[in-house]
Order: structure tokens, then sequence, then C-alpha cells
């Protein structure tokens, strides 16, 4: 047919080079080319620690196994950074049970569970009426 007659006579399409990387705003160290800008500080990498660590004390504090609710903890840090984010989780402190706490909380983090539910909504519950806690 015409359309393959067509395709042989033409010559092949030429070969497309990847992008240039810009270099711009890196640098160098020992070697190894990095990204620009700011580089994570040791005071701020502990600073995240000590939130990573808040964060699953304060999960294992709301059951008294303190082991329950640690299957959550990876959503839970992938969620929220600090237990002032958790306490905004409130939609309304007087409710009862799980209607103080925003539903969506609950299906992040993957709980089905409804002990697990009322045991992270009591818990909320608490950081939320906690004067050190500034909510977001």
């Amino acid at each position: 047919s015409w359309s393959r007659s067509r395709s042989r006579d033409r010559p092949p399409p030429p070969p497309v080079e990847p992008p240039l990387r810009s270099t711009a705003g890196s640098r160098t160290t020992g070697g190894v080319v990095t990204a620009g800008g700011p580089q994570p500080d040791e005071a701020n990498l502990a600073g995240q620690n000590s939130n990573l660590d808040e964060l699953d004390s304060w999960l294992r504090s709301l059951d008294s196994d303190g082991g329950s609710l640690m299957r959550y903890s990876a959503a839970l840090h992938g969620e929220f950074t600090s237990l002032s984010e958790i306490a905004a989780a409130i939609v309304d402190q007087n409710a009862q049970g799980l209607a103080c706490v925003e539903p969506s909380v609950f299906e992040a983090l993957g709980i089905k569970m409804l002990g697990h539910k009322l045991l992270l909504s009591k818990g909320i519950v608490a950081l939320a009426s906690r004067p050190d806690l500034r909510l977001m």
C-alpha cells in the first residue's frame, strides 16, 4: 500500500538526546554532585527524630498494653509531623466517641477496628485539651 512504501522511503527519525542536567546551584562534595539549596543540618534532623519519638510515645500511651496501635505508626508519621497537627483533627470536642474526630483521620491511618478508633479518638481529645499544644 501507499503508506508502507512511503514509510520505507523516509529516513529514520534522528535519535532523541536526553536533556542535559544543569549543575547550576549544585555543589560537589567528595566528587559527588549534590543538589543546590539548603542541606539538612544536624539540629533539623534531631528535631525530626524527636517528633518521631514524640508521636510514637503518644501512640504507645493510648492503650494499656502499649503496642496494639503501633501498627499505625508509619501511617501516622506519613500524615502528621507533630502532636499539634494530630490535635487539630478535632471536629467537635464536646461530641461523644468517634464524632469528635475528623473521620478522614481513621481512613488515612487505615484504622478499621472500632476499638482502635475509640482509643485514638480519646487520645486526640486529650491532646486537644492540653494547654502546651498550640493547635494548627
